[in-house]
């Protein structure tokens, strides 16, 4: 905006004038971020691709000034890597930075849900809003709408997220399931399937009750297991394996078979 098209402020002698402050460009920064990070969620931005400021300023109607403070922002959470003289480029993620990032998202959603239970700030409210994401999943996949399933599973578990309390916890955490919803949103689209939705999809909506009736429990040991075996199916999803991941996997801890959550059919016919 030109200084010229602006109208002198008036005051009077207690200087009202000083009680306005410049939070315009910081407010666009931070929009502008969430835009370009939707556009890469959504592959709108392909990995990899160049990012140049004039360019996407204009997409974005605004000045390069919010566009530069976004990609700053996007490159500190590891989404945007900047190059000398050449420029910013949508990070392409390699195998193992992406089970880095899950490895990493399992421990620390298993802690965030930990402190919910142990602060009691996860309510019955709150186990209830849980399992309407989780029924909307299931809608999603039933309605093969991939990207509403991503909207309601990363609602889940920025909500158990908030319930922590730990506000470092969270910022760390709303980067890493944005490397993930990157990684999978690419994935969906390169499988296919018969339903239009991966399969593993349809076990990821049960997984996410588990963690309800989990949190319902208040066993601090079963809700860690439960948690950390939910994220790191993500893995599985992805396709993921590298030469240190079973070790990696190993590192965080007791996690429960999976067979001990529920029994099934082979064991139930032996019980019978």
């Amino acid at each position: 905006m030109r200084a010229s098209t602006l109208a002198t402020p008036p005051h009077d002698a207690d200087g009202a004038e000083s009680t306005l402050t410049p939070v315009a460009a910081a407010s666009l920064g931070r929009l502008a971020a969430a835009r370009l990070l939707q556009a890469l969620e959504t592959g709108a931005i392909p990995v990899g691709s160049r990012l140049v400021e004039a360019r996407l300023a204009a997409m974005l109607a605004v000045s390069r000034g919010p566009v530069r403070d976004a990609l700053q922002y996007l490159e500190q959470q590891g989404l945007v890597h900047r190059l000398p003289h050449r420029g910013s480029f949508a990070v392409a993620f390699a195998p193992d930075e992406l089970a880095e990032v899950v490895i990493l998202r399992a421990d620390l959603e298993a802690l965030a849900a930990r402190l919910g239970i142990v602060r009691r700030s996860i309510r019955p409210r709150d186990l209830a809003v849980l399992l309407e994401h989780t029924d909307a999943m299931a809608r999603a996949v039933r309605a093969r709408q991939f990207e509403m399933f991503l909207d309601h599973e990363m609602a889940f578990h920025r909500l158990l997220a908030e319930r922590s309390g730990h506000l470092r916890l969270l910022a760390l955490l709303d980067g890493l399931r944005a490397h993930t919803r990157i990684a999978i949103s690419l994935a969906n689209r390169n499988v296919r399937t018969r339903s239009g939705v991966p399969t593993a999809v349809h076990h990821l909506v049960q997984t996410h009750r588990d963690v309800v009736v989990a949190l319902r429990s208040k066993d601090l040991r079963r809700i860690d297991a439960t948690i950390k075996r939910h994220v790191l199916e993500t893995l599985d999803f992805l396709g993921l394996s590298t030469p240190t991941l079973a070790a990696d996997r190993g590192a965080l801890g007791d996690v429960l078979p999976r067979d001990n959550t529920r029994p099934t059919a082979a064991r139930r016919r032996r019980r019978q």
